[in-house]
């Protein structure tokens, strides 16, 4: 559901990713709201100007994902998030590297649609 929302609704991007968020603190981090924790922090940053706490949540995501489960299931999906508040805290260099492993994990995975949102 998050997809087609994030590009028509946004009131529907930000109940996923504070569903997702109540999902986690209530049952644990599971494999498929990691991506959709990391949309919480497009909700901060883009309706709240909150960028800290905005980088704050996908890279707190990011890493329990990097932990608990695969490449494929977490890194290729969330690591693409970041990237959109990355740059207020890291250095381009950085953001650019994290893109482009995103996208090379969104390919491994068969997951075109969104590995042509970060070509380089």
């Amino acid at each position: 559901m998050m997809p087609p929302a994030f590009f028509s609704d946004p009131t529907m991007v930000a109940w996923l990713s504070l569903e997702s968020q109540r999902l986690w603190s209530n049952h644990g981090p599971l494999r498929l709201l990691v991506g959709l924790l990391c949309h919480s922090g497009l909700v901060l940053a883009g309706r709240f100007q909150d960028y800290r706490s905005s980088y704050r949540v996908m890279r707190h995501a990011l890493a329990v994902g990097e932990t608990r489960f695969t490449e494929a299931d977490t890194r290729s999906r969330a690591s693409s998030l970041p990237a959109t508040a990355q740059h207020w805290f890291e250095p381009l260099e950085q953001v650019l590297a994290q893109a482009q492993l995103a996208r090379e994990g969104l390919l491994r995975s068969s997951d075109l649609q969104f590995a042509c949102f970060y070509h380089s």
